[in-house]
Parts: C-alpha cells; structure tokens; sequence
C-alpha cells in the first residue's frame, strides 16, 4: 500500500525486557534498519518498559532504545512497572531531551510535548505520565491551546480498555487504584481531549490484549478522535517472544491510517484482524485550520516577521529604516515593525536663528540649545546703524543722528555717533576780520581759515615796532658787557 510517512508504536515491553532480553535488542534493531524504507517518522513508546523495575531491566531497555538515536526520533513514558528514579535516571539525558521543547517538571520526563512537521502536516505530541494528576493535564491543556493548528496525538500508558470504553476508577489496574491524585482514562478524556478541537489520535497501553483496539470518538467541537489500545505483553509473556511492533502508515490523501502489526523477533505479521485500516477523512471539526495565522509580530537586528500562536515562523523581511526619529542627544531610522536602527550623536553644523535667539540644527533636523543674540558687532548703511550677532542676526535699524561736527580744510560735516559720516558741504566763509596782526574769516560749523598773504601796517611802515625793540635791547647788552670789562681790567691794572 502507498503512504506518505509512518510511526512506529512500541507497545508494553515489560515481558519481553525480562523473559528475553536479548529480543530487545532485535526489536529496536528492526526499527533501525526500516527506518528509512518504511519513513518512519517518529516511534512512541506506551510504558511499561520494565517488568520489575530492576537496574539489568534498565541497563538492557537503555543499550536497546539507545540504538534509535541519530536515526529517528522516539518518546518514552512511564508504565506503572517502571519507577520515576528508574526512567529519569537511565534516559533524562541529552540524547532523549534534545528532542523535545518541553518539560513538565524540571529533571523529569514523565509529561512532555514536542512539535513534529512533515508531509505538509503539523503534528503536537504530548506525553503524559501514568494517572496524570489535575495539574499535568491543565499543563498538556495549556500547551495544546498554544497550538491549535496542529493536530494533537497524546500517548500515555492507561486510557482504553479492550471493549473501546475508558478507563475508570472501577477497573482493577486504574491509575486511581494506585494514587487517588491520578486521573484515570475517564478523567483524561473529559478534562483534557474531548475540549480540543485539534486534538486527533490517543494510544495507550497497560491492558493487556493481542489485538490492537481501535475506537473513535466526537469531541465538544465535534471532532473525531481516534483511541487506540497497544499492549503485547501477553503475546511475549504467554507465547514466546514475538517483539511485536505497530506501524501506523499514513495514506497520501491523509484520510486514512493503515495499521499493521509485526513480529520483529519472527518477522511476520502477527493476527489478521491487526492488519486493517482506519477512516481519519472526517476527523477535523468544521472550523478547525492547520493553516497558521501569523499574528504576532517579532524581529531581531536584521529582520522582521510575524509568528503563528503555534511557534511557525512566517517569511522573514530584512528591515527599511524609512521613518526618522531622534531624542534629544541622537538620531536614527526607524522600520515599519519598529525596529530601531544605529543611533548616531546629533551634529549641529545647520546655523538658525529667529528675531531673539540663534541655534544650530542637525541633519536631521533636531535643534540644539537656543541663545539669545548678542549684538556686539556694528554695522551701518547710508542712512541707518545696527549691530549684528555673531550668527549673523541683525538688530534693529536705528536712523543715523550726525550730532558730532567735523570738519577739514574745505568742508564740514556731521557724523552719527555709530562713526557714519554724513553729507560734506563746502565751507562758506564770511568777511575777512583783521584782529591782533591778523586776518582771518569763518564758516558758521566753526572752521576758521587764516589770510597767508596778509601783512600788517606796522610792517608796511618799515621795522616792525618790535624788531626795533629787540635792537635796543641787544645794544644795551653790549655796552653793559663793555663797561663790565673795563672795570675788571682798570682793577688789576692797580
């Protein structure tokens, strides 16, 4: 029969481990070498691994299960057989816990969940422990409502009894038999599956029975979940080892599972009535989607995308910093997503400024501190003085005011206090005025101008009065001189 994928389910080992430990070894030792040819995409184990929960039943479960790492991917649970210490101790390790996402107790593997995708099908696993308590099941709810287009398989060791019913607390081996915090079958179903409308394929364990049971049954959303019952312990234990494996292959079109069971130990089929096939076309409600719905937004330094409730990844875009902003100290792009790019330190090399104050601006438009102008450096036109800021803002204009006179040889004027020089006019002078040997005439701004060529009476007459003064006043000189000397002379002639 054609099929797109398969998995492997191993059923109660218990008697196999400990009446022929050696057919472990051959179990797994199939699964490995059919892994590829049979696309065998994941091996779910239902518990019961051990018989008595003994360190060689541990030992040899481990050197068997072991085999599957690196080749395909597997999931264990606990069997009322085996004991927390026992499970944790020989397979809480990174082999096994690198398969999945999660945990629901830190160091302990009893109730786990991973994500599966192959053949355009999204599939949650989740397994639970023997009687999951009140508390695992809102954990295994939780995690499914995370994901709700994917289809939910649930594996856990006691569910369904061998006539299709669940599991209750009136059946001999019930979880709640051996703790009353644990859920039974029952309990499980309608707590935690019947509420999901994902929720698609349950396998159990613990009953024993040589044929795989099947049974099916409507959610609260009205989809189909398919309850499947694979406990071989009595095959092994009562009629030789057999090694039976239960392989669920999927049809192309995904309507339907093709169940078969073998004897990896006799390498046959084992029962007619466990080769049969299961109708799964109308499983889904009528509003459940396996598309995702990329939502929620997300990005790192380089790109954007939106993500799926699910965990699915939409197309990442590498980020287009369009939209500027800046604070007051920086500046930088912003992408649509809001993805901040590089800050860069504002730089006010744009030089601004209005009627009070001046500031620089930078690039991206940011203004700097503003301070008010400073007009210390002067300047003036024709008719009006001002002072200038050093950013170059101009003060008022004030109109010139030439209060200060000045004047040169030939004209006069008046200048502004500012320095500007008003309009020169040419002197206009009045009548020449001869005082103290003397002439001269004025302008009305002042300026005073002398005759050069103007000689006065006393030097028209001759020797000036007082060149004749000044001759007589050296004669004198000269006698007294003379008069000095003949005395001196007279004296020492004597």
């Amino acid at each position: 029969t054609d099929f797109d994928y398969s998995f492997c389910v191993v059923g109660d080992t218990q008697k196999l481990n400990r009446h022929y430990p050696s057919m472990m070894d051959t179990l797994y030792d199939w699964i490995v070498n059919n892994a590829e040819a049979k696309k065998i995409k994941f091996v779910l184990g239902l518990g019961d691994i051990t018989d008595e929960d003994s360190t060689a039943e541990w030992e040899n479960a481990y050197a068997a299960i072991s085999q599957l790492n690196g080749v395909v991917p597997y999931s264990l649970i606990r069997g009322n057989h085996d004991s927390s210490g026992g499970i944790n101790t020989y397979f809480y390790v990174n082999e096994y816990t690198s398969q999945f996402m999660g945990f629901f107790g830190e160091g302990s593997m009893e109730n786990s969940w991973t994500l599966l995708e192959f053949a355009s099908e999204k599939y949650l696993l989740l397994t639970l422990d023997f009687g999951p308590t009140d508390a695992e099941l809102e954990w295994a709810s939780n995690i499914i409502e995370s994901y709700p287009h994917h289809k939910v398989i649930i594996s856990t060791h006691s569910y369904l009894l061998p006539d299709g019913s669940l599991v209750t607390s009136s059946y001999s081996h019930a979880p709640t038999k051996y703790d009353t915090l644990s859920n039974d079958g029952v309990d499980i179903w309608n707590k935690l599956a019947s509420k999901h409308e994902n929720v698609f394929l349950i396998l159990s364990g613990h009953t024993s029975c040589d044929y795989v049971i099947t049974s099916q049954r409507i959610g609260d959303h009205g989809n189909t979940v398919t309850e499947m019952l694979i406990d071989p312990q009595s095959v092994d234990g009562e009629l030789s080892p057999s090694g039976l494996v239960t392989m669920l292959y999927f049809s192309n079109d995904g309507k339907t599972i093709y169940v078969q069971t073998y004897s990896t130990v006799k390498e046959k089929f084992f029962l007619a009535d466990n080769q049969y096939n299961v109708d799964i076309s109308n499983w889904a409600s009528e509003d459940f989607s396996a598309e995702h719905d990329f939502a929620i937004p997300n990005s790192d330094a380089n790109h954007h995308w939106s993500e799926c409730v699910c965990g699915a990844v939409g197309e990442k875009t590498e980020h287009s910093y369009t939209e500027a902003s800046s604070d007051a100290t920086h500046h930088w792009s912003e992408c649509a997503c809001g993805a901040v790019g590089e800050k860069t330190e504002h730089i006010y090399t744009k030089a601004s400024f209005d009627a009070t104050h001046h500031w620089g601006e930078c690039s991206c438009d940011a203004v700097g501190e503003k301070t008010e102008h400073n007009y210390t450096e002067a300047n003036s036109d024709a008719t009006h003085h001002w002072g200038e800021c050093s950013c170059g803002a101009v003060g008022e204009k004030t109109e010139h005011s030439y209060t200060e006179a000045s004047s040169d040889a030939t004209h006069h004027w008046g200048e502004c206090s500012c320095g500007a020089v008003g309009e020169k006019t040419e002197h206009e002078f009045g009548e020449w005025i001869e005082k103290d040997g003397e002439r001269t005439k004025s302008c009305a701004c002042g300026h005073t101008e002398k005759d050069p060529d103007y000689i006065s009476a006393d030097e028209k007459d001759g020797i000036p009065a007082g060149a004749i003064i000044g001759i007589a006043i050296g004669a004198v000189a000269i006698l007294g001189f003379f008069a000095y000397w003949f005395i001196i002379r007279k004296r020492k002639m004597i």
